[in-house]
C-alpha cells in the first residue's frame, strides 16, 4: 500500500526544514483512510469525549454496574425512566 499511490506525492526528498518527516511516519495510516472506504474512528472519538469527563466524575463510584448506566446514559444508549 502506499507505493506509486495517486494522493501521495514523492517523499523521498523531505526538504531542509523536516516538514514532510510526519508524511512519511504516517504514510501508511493516512493512505489506509482512502484504501478502506474512508473508514476512521471518528464516532468512537466522539462517544469517547462525552465519557471521559463523566468517567473523572465517577472516580468514587463502589458499584460498578451503576457506573455502567451512567456510561450508558451519557452516550445516548440508555434513557433515564423520569426523563422520557
Amino acid at each position: 500500500m502506499g507505493e506509486g499511490h495517486p494522493l501521495v506525492a514523492d517523499l523521498s526528498d523531505p526538504g531542509s526544514d523536516g516538514s514532510a518527516r510526519p508524511l512519511k511516519q504516517w504514510r501508511e495510516a493516512f493512505l489506509a483512510y482512502f484504501d478502506t472506504g474512508r473508514a476512521n474512528n471518528g464516532g468512537t472519538e466522539a462517544i469517547n469525549g462525552l465519557i471521559e469527563p463523566h468517567r473523572r466524575i465517577a472516580r468514587g463510584f463502589r458499584n460498578r454496574e451503576h457506573y455502567r448506566l451512567r456510561m450508558l446514559l451519557i452516550g445516548g444508549g440508555l434513557t433515564h425512566p423520569r426523563l422520557r
